[in-house]
């Protein structure tokens, strides 16, 4: 039975062939597809680009989560709203 940690080890594998992908797909360099070979007369090159740029955006979020999720914890603290309205952190122990 998969556990939370076998879970989070296999994103951190599939963030690996993202990265790949996005940059073999040139959105690492320019943040879209605009670096591929593409002939914008054709129709079915257009309709490929166009759903290809919609799965890097998607791809690119996805591999920002998973780096968040494995990023360290660096302070554990509880939030509390003062009565003035602001927010204080407290920290835990």
């Amino acid at each position: 039975m998969a556990n939370l940690r076998m879970a989070l080890s296999e994103a951190v594998k599939l963030n690996r062939s993202i990265a790949q992908f996005l940059k073999f797909s040139t959105f690492t360099d320019y943040g879209d597809l605009s670096g591929l070979d593409i002939d914008f007369s054709n129709g079915e090159q257009l309709l490929l680009w166009e759903e290809l740029r919609r799965i890097t955006d998607k791809l690119a979020d996805v591999q920002e989560y998973i780096f968040y999720l494995t990023r360290p914890i660096t302070e554990v603290s509880i939030l509390r709203k003062g009565t003035a309205g602001n927010i204080q952190a407290f920290a835990a122990m």
